[in-house]
């Protein structure tokens, strides 16, 4: 399959006038786009940097950003993600871990992350170098990018991928879902989350379109269907909470031809009812270690929702025992993905590496990726997921290593001891952290630390425990706490009514959507048994009352008094407060005619 670097020219030779990129503020042709890209190689090219050579990319994604991606590869180097919504730490953590020699970022870039790095760029200021520099040859053995996960010590680790696993994945993913150049495709994704990597860069290999869209809209299930119909989307991937999240808003059949689902586990009835909106629907399963994805299954029937199907072309996958024998047809066993889509390993990790990655022995000089993801082989031949072999989670299709979220507890001084587990909700899982407090406890103190030092996805509801329950060899039962009922106050906080009209208007959101009939300011949502679907209906139901949050609000200010706080709101809401909205998910689209009025001044 042809690199990445490649497809872009090879469309601006094609298709030079045709869309390549829109963010509804800039749109950029095929052309366009490469000569961006080119003008970033020759302005990075100056600036030092090589080929095999770290570039971080810390900017709002966008048209103007694509390019930036683009450009760092035609210079030869590969790209790290940088979310500007991360933790100042956090981000200077990965762009040293990295070794990366520049960082293209925004004017508001935290000064801990130029602190860490040497050379920062304006990426507000387009490049004036000529367009036409020389592409850095680059070769499928080099490095595309590295992107960082929660890490089971407590750091995260960078994976890195290569040309040619990449080139694999998006050759695949073509030939899979029969995207063709007459798609316009959705980018959703946070460009630190694997999943935009398709999104971004399949456009080129078809010669489609992509939009991507705001980050505001991303997280409201109205913004985003006007999106769709805005701009004719015809193939999107998603999480199967933001699949839900548009289901709930009003997506119609045929308003988008192939949806595809991955990330978590599909749901049995969001297959249903994907499959009655969608022309074709897919479940999609791989670790960001096999490059994004390496296996799909396509959904016919709902309950084909527990599949995770045949493997992508150039993939290869086995199911085996601890000791890597085979298991029998039908038994549980790890799954192991080799081909030409595993990753090159982690970044300055060779231990860990070595672990993670053993040699494949049926390809010389290859590997193989442990997933730690426990499968079943039907008699169909399709793969069945069947759970996880250890302790990580998925939380809103984010990989989550518990040890990473304890230690930040434990580095309060102030909790003698802690175990994080998922529990399940409904439609979907939350995080909590059930510890034992120490001296000095105090929960806010906590939950504002973990703010600065965590992504939002890993920020966990704080439950505090007398003791933390034990097996038999003195290991924390973790599954005895992941069945505990999380029905009650925040960790620690004595009830406290609301104060004033946007608690207040809050305390009611939550007891409605909830179901609970007292709530505090002190409360916490995930507590009182909120959940990501939970949160999208909060942000929902709070835009007709003209507040105006995001459901990742939720995760980040968890209680009433914090989300109030945090809320935008017109200008004169506390003095006229309007009457609550009680909207259904069947009339979501009556929220976008109150906007609409407000807009207006109505």
């Amino acid at each position: 399959p042809r690199l990445a670097p490649h497809l872009l020219a090879r469309q601006a030779r094609l298709r030079p006038d045709k869309i390549a990129v829109d963010d509804l503020t800039h749109r950029l042709g095929y052309a366009d786009l490469d000569g961006a890209a080119g003008r970033w190689a020759g302005l990075l090219a100056a600036r030092g940097v090589r080929r095999g050579d770290v570039v971080g990319v810390c900017l709002r994604p966008g048209a103007a950003a694509l390019a930036v991606l683009y450009g760092v590869w035609r210079a030869g180097a590969a790209y790290l993600p940088l979310d500007p919504a991360y933790p100042p730490e956090r981000l200077a953590f990965m762009a040293r871990d990295a070794g990366a020699v520049a960082v293209v970022a925004q004017p508001d870039a935290p000064d801990e992350l130029r602190q860490a790095v040497g050379r920062v760029i304006d990426g507000d200021r387009a490049p004036t170098e000529p367009a036409g520099f020389p592409a850095v040859a680059v070769t499928p053995n080099d490095t595309a990018y590295l992107i960082y996960t929660s890490g089971s010590t407590g750091r995260p680790k960078g994976v890195a991928v290569s040309h040619g696993a990449l080139a694999n994945l998006l050759d695949g993913m073509a030939r899979t879902t029969g995207a063709r150049q007459q798609d316009m495709m959705m980018s959703t994704s946070a460009w630190s989350f694997d999943m935009s990597v398709p999104e971004l860069f399949l456009p080129a290999a078809v010669g489609a379109s992509v939009v991507v869209a705001p980050r505001a809209a991303v997280s409201d299930g109205i913004e985003m269907l006007r999106l769709i119909r805005r701009t004719g989307t015809t193939w999107m991937q998603a999480t199967p909470s933001a699949w839900r999240m548009l289901l709930d808003a009003g997506l119609e059949r045929g308003e988008v031809s192939t949806a595809i689902c991955g990330a978590e586990r599909m749901p049995v009835p969001l297959a249903a009812d994907l499959l009655a909106t969608a022309e074709t629907v897919w479940n999609f399963y791989g670790p960001t270690e096999t490059a994004v994805w390496a296996t799909a299954a396509r959904v016919t029937e709902p309950e084909h929702a527990r599949l995770i199907g045949r493997p992508l072309p150039g993939v290869t996958v086995a199911v085996l025992t601890a000791q890597g024998l085979p298991v029998p047809r039908g038994a549980i066993g790890e799954l192991r993905v080799g081909g030409h889509g595993v990753a090159q390993g982690y970044h300055d990790r060779p231990t860990l590496t070595a672990e993670r990655f053993p040699p494949d022995p049926h390809r010389p000089g290859g590997r193989v990726y442990r997933t730690g993801d426990l499968v079943r082989l039907r008699a169909d031949g399709e793969y069945e997921f069947a759970g996880r072999a250890d302790d990580q989670m998925k939380v809103r299709g984010y990989r989550i290593e518990p040890g990473e979220v304890e230690d930040a507890v434990l580095g309060s001084g102030t909790v003698r001891s802690v175990a994080v587990v998922t529990l399940a909700g409904q439609e979907s899982s939350s995080l909590v952290a059930y510890l034992v407090p120490g001296d000095g406890f105090d929960v806010g103190e906590l939950r504002a630390l973990l703010r600065d030092r965590l992504p939002g996805q890993m920020v966990p509801t704080l439950v505090t425990i007398a003791a933390l329950p034990r097996l038999p060899n003195g290991k924390v039962d973790r599954r005895a706490l992941s069945a505990r009922a999380v029905t009650g106050p925040s960790a620690g906080v004595a009830f406290a009514p609301a104060e004033g009209p946007r608690e207040e208007a809050f305390a009611a959101l939550w007891s409605e959507v909830l179901g609970v009939t007292r709530v505090g300011r002190h409360d916490n949502f995930f507590a009182l048994g909120g959940d990501s679907m939970r949160a999208l209906r909060i942000a929902q139901r709070a835009a007709g009352q003209g507040l105006t949050i995001e459901p990742a609000d939720v995760f980040t200010y968890q209680t009433v008094a914090e989300l109030a706080s945090a809320a935008g709101r017109p200008g004169t809401w506390e003095e006229t407060p309007p009457p609550q909205a009680q909207v259904s998910a069947a009339d979501l689209r009556k929220v976008r005619a109150l906007r609409a009025r407000a807009t207006q001044g109505e």
